[in-house]
């Protein structure tokens, strides 16, 4: 039941925008799109794929800058994508962007700390949530072994961390069952109810259109219609009969030619629409022999008829088995007269046609009546609604403003969130710890020995293992930044990066937390080889240790913000790999890694000198070997330090450029 506003002054809308536009060429994807969304309402976007749907939550998530348009977050304009919505909102994607090697109460710890949410109540709100979502005896299992059904409810939970006061959600019951997909909306009912809290979201679901305050029909781009589920109903002129038959599209042309009636084939048979259903049943069955009708049923309007009779265009229907959603065909006695519009009853006539052995039809007609009212619990259907399409909730708990945060420290969080994830999922990837120091060790004594029969260093008694040694500590920072970077692409592909994105963080935080994440992570693989420099003849304490850490970490940087410019533009992991061998490879090989740069000059010594990872290796001499250490280049440290600063500085530039576009799907 809708209450009236409590007086007559329009309450501030929670959002508003007004002539969004999209273009992609020369095709139009939104086309000029305003609506206003008032506070505590739950407002659907409702829409077949390639209604607009998904860009305009891509919109509103901050994923994507609109060509035109103006937002307004409670009266207040603000730039689309602007920190101050992805700060009040919680997002729920059509795709949990969970983080699978992390448990599910790390997955909202981190969402919290994205947000900023003070860590004295951090804890006890990821309690609560987990418990809201029956999940507390499953709070430290990796998220990977949970359900579908868990994972949607763990989305919803991390969505609501911080206490939005604006909840988007995509297609938020997407591949859930009857079961799920009712214990969802009890859970968004109760948000709202208890919270007040507005809700916006996209839906092809009828079902799930019908649990709306409002809809805003969507189609080509543009809305058609905006209105209550019962009002966009209404516009159905009539009762719906649907025909079962095995030739549809042969049974919608002869019902037009021989009746005068519009019919449209659909997924569930072929629909008529007509005021007076009942009295047309008998007409059907006479004027189709025996037997070439399977069944004739009659039903009231679904919000997929309306989208239909509304748009001229079928809306793809996702039933989830539940009585209680949408309007379910209903069985009556066959005198029964279609009930007035405004009636919660809904009706419905089956009649099965047969034909027997003699030239006569017999006609069966199977009767039953049901009534369902339409004032339903939150549980059951459409949740409660306490407010009309543009008053204000008047509900306890309603959200407080969230105290304003400095931009700088949403980016600080965001660095520290991502940095520390990378390591905690190297550190639970046992075959990642093995392959960090294996590798690398098989490779020098391999290479090494191999090289040590036939390359001596001039005018120097160092062994060649020893010389090589250095070398390959480098490698074990450009292959570790290379590897580790490539989860760009797989966060990308699992919904983790876009749940960072529509987090109140900068894109420049996002690229410098990767960044250093990945670093870290190849420090930490060099410090594993490293640890086996007294074998080589460099004992732990004739080492310069502030060198060898500021050269490693200053290259680490540098070739990790290198691959994320280009994970950020690649869809496929395997093609990233592919650019990044033929990109970085040649670095380390021409870097002085396994020779030495030539003495006399000419290409091969100007390559070298070019090349910022070779300074990088030269600092690594010096720190294993002293100043003079064979295989150093001419010049001091600090030179080299300075060199490897100047690339990470380069890199990193790169790296935010790239993150300017949208990132590859």
């Amino acid at each position: 039941m809708r209450a009236l506003a409590a007086d007559a002054t329009p309450a501030i809308p929670r959002l508003a925008f007004h002539g969004v536009a999209v273009r992609r060429g020369d095709r139009e994807v939104l086309r000029g799109v305003s609506l206003e969304i008032a506070r505590g309402e739950i407002f659907g976007l409702l829409g077949p794929n390639g209604a607009g749907k998904s860009t305009l939550f891509a919109i509103l998530a901050g994923l994507l800058r609109p060509d035109e348009g103006r937002f307004l977050l409670d009266g207040v304009e603000i730039a689309p994508g602007a920190r101050r919505l992805r700060s009040a909102a919680g997002i729920v994607f059509q795709e949990p962007g969970l983080d699978g090697k992390l448990t599910a109460e790390e997955n909202l710890r981190l969402a919290g700390a994205l947000h900023r949410v003070p860590r004295r109540e951090l804890r006890g709100r990821v309690a609560e949530l987990l418990d809201e979502a029956g999940l507390s005896e499953r709070a430290r299992e990796p998220v990977e072994r949970l359900s579908g059904g868990m994972r949607r409810r763990l989305e919803l939970a991390r969505g609501r961390i911080h206490r939005p006061a604006l909840l988007v959600m995509d297609e938020p019951t997407s591949g859930l069952d009857a079961a799920a997909f009712r214990a969802f909306w009890a859970r968004v009912a109760a948000v709202r109810r208890d919270a007040g809290t507005t809700v916006v979201l996209t839906t092809h679901r009828p079902d799930e259109a019908e649990r709306c305050d409002r809809l805003a029909v969507l189609a080509r781009g543009e809305i058609v219609a905006c209105d209550t589920p019962e009002a966009l109903r209404a516009r159905v002129a009539g009762d719906l009969v649907v025909i079962e038959a095995d030739e549809p599209e042969a049974v919608a042309a002869e019902v037009t030619r021989r009746l005068g009636l519009a019919a449209h084939v659909r997924a569930d048979g072929v629909h008529v629409e007509h005021e007076g259903a009942h009295a047309l049943v008998p007409r059907l069955v006479e004027a189709f022999p025996a037997g070439r009708l399977r069944s004739i049923s009659l039903r009231r309007p679904t919000l997929a008829d309306a989208y239909l009779a509304i748009t001229g265009e079928a809306l793809e229907e996702t039933a989830t088995g539940s009585p209680e959603a949408g309007h379910p065909e209903r069985s009556v006695s066959a005198g029964a007269e279609p009930r007035s519009r405004g009636t919660p009853t809904a009706t419905a006539t089956s009649t099965s046609t047969a034909t027997s052995t003699s030239t006569s039809t017999s006609t069966s007609t199977s009767t039953a009546t049901s009534t369902a009212t339409s004032t339903r619990s939150p549980e059951a259907g459409r949740p409660e609604r306490s407010v009309s399409a543009g008053a204000e909730t008047r509900s306890r708990g309603t959200p407080t403003p969230t105290p304003r945060t400095l931009p700088l420290a949403y980016d600080l969080a965001t660095i520290a969130v991502l940095a520390r994830r990378d390591l905690v999922r190297f550190f639970r990837q046992p075959s990642r710890l093995a392959g960090a120091l294996g590798q690398p060790v098989i490779f020098w004594l391999v290479i090494g020995s191999g090289f040590g029969e036939t390359f001596r260093m001039p005018g120097s008694t160092v062994p060649y293992l020893a010389y090589f040694f250095p070398g390959v500590v480098l490698m074990v920072v450009l292959f570790a930044s290379i590897f580790t970077t490539a989860s760009v692409i797989e966060d990308r592909h699992r919904g983790f990066l876009q749940s960072v994105l529509a987090a109140p963080g900068s894109r420049g935080a996002l690229v410098v937390g990767k960044t250093l994440g990945s670093a870290a992570v190849a420090l930490t693989q060099a410090a594993l080889f490293v640890a086996l420099a007294p074998l080589a003849g460099f004992p732990y304490l004739t080492i310069r240790w502030p060198l060898l850490l500021a050269a490693l970490a200053l290259c680490a940087i540098a070739l990790a913000a290198l691959g994320f410019a280009v994970a950020w533009g690649v869809d496929n992991v395997q093609g990233y790999h592919a650019i990044q061998m033929t990109l970085l490879v040649p670095l380390w090989v021409v870097s002085g890694a396994m020779f030495p740069a030539p003495s006399g000059g000419g290409p091969l010594a100007t390559v070298m000198h070019a090349n910022p990872v070779a300074y990088a290796v030269s600092a690594a001499r010096r720190a294993f070997g002293g100043a003079a250490a064979p295989g150093a280049l001419p010049g001091s440290a600090a030179r080299d330090l300075a060199v490897c600063a100047l690339f990470a500085a380069g890199a990193l530039a790169l790296a935010a450029l790239a993150t300017r576009r949208s990132p590859r799907s």
